[in-house]
C-alpha cells in the first residue's frame, strides 16, 4: 500500500508556465481525503518554495536542497539536516 507521494517540482508537478495545474491540486487533495502524505522533493531551498506551499494544503513535508534537508510543514520544524563540512 502507497503511504506517502513525493513529487519534483519542476518539470513535474510545475508547468511550464511555474504553476500547478487543477488537476494536479484536485489529485493531492484526493490523495490526502485517502491519507496519503505528500511531500515536494527539490533542489530548492525552502524560503523558495512559500507560494507553492500556500498552493496546496495538503503538503506534509518539504525534501529541500537536494535531500539535505526535510521539513515537517504541519509541525513547522526541520526534521533532518544534513550539513557537509
Amino acid at each position: 500500500m502507497i503511504k506517502l507521494i513525493a513529487s519534483d517540482m519542476d518539470g513535474t508537478l510545475l508547468g511550464s508556465d511555474h504553476m500547478i495545474s487543477e488537476y494536479s491540486r484536485e489529485v493531492l487533495a484526493r490523495a490526502d481525503t485517502c491519507g496519503k502524505i505528500i511531500a515536494l522533493a527539490t533542489g530548492r531551498a525552502l524560503s523558495e518554495l512559500r507560494g507553492i506551499i500556500d498552493d496546496i494544503p495538503a503538503l506534509r513535508y518539504a525534501i529541500c536542497e537536494n535531500g539535505a534537508v526535510i521539513y515537517d510543514l504541519h509541525a513547522k520544524k526541520c526534521v533532518h539536516r544534513e550539513i557537509i563540512p
